[in-house]
């Protein structure tokens, strides 16, 4: 309440958050923020996909592993005793992003990904495993290696 009192807002900066929203769905969750936002105002989000290296976050339950959580399902991580928070587990996460700003009314006038390289060791038997669990298959190495590169994605939006 306090918050859509003081709108509207020139400029809203929203930080890893939108992949581990809970109780509400991403759409929503933006056009509600578009409802904040001044005609003329901006937004600037910083997304940590899921697909990222610490996507999961899983470091803050004793897992500091990259990419475990692409690698193992939600079910076998929670086996080995690693809480599982709540992520909304996107695998195509700039695509993803791009049709939730747009179906919540909002127009992407700036986006850059930042990427790291992945080490090597991502490569063979540790890779289809992830393809399997992640992508279900359905892409190929290059593919995912491009996406799990991608560590934050940042945006600048508007209103459509």
């Amino acid at each position: 309440d306090f918050v859509e009192q003081a709108a509207p807002f020139d400029r809203i900066v929203i930080y890893d958050t939108l992949d581990h929203l809970e109780g509400t769905d991403p759409v929503s969750f933006m056009a509600w923020v578009r409802k904040l936002l001044a005609d003329d105002g901006r937004i600037f989000i910083r997304a940590h996909p899921w697909t990222a290296r610490h996507g999961s976050h899983l470091y803050e339950s004793g897992l500091n592993k990259a990419y475990a959580h692409l690698a193992l399902t939600p079910d076998e991580l929670a086996q080995a005793g690693f809480e599982v928070k709540p992520n909304l587990r996107i695998s195509r996460p700039m695509a993803a992003y791009d049709n939730i700003f747009k179906d919540a009314g909002l127009k992407v006038t700036d986006r850059r990904g930042h990427t790291d390289p992945l080490e090597p060791y991502f490569a063979g038997a540790l890779l289809d495993r992830i393809i399997k669990v992640t992508w279900r298959g359905q892409i190929d190495p290059d593919a995912a290696l491009k996406i799990m590169c991608n560590q934050f994605i940042d945006y600048l939006l508007e209103k459509a």
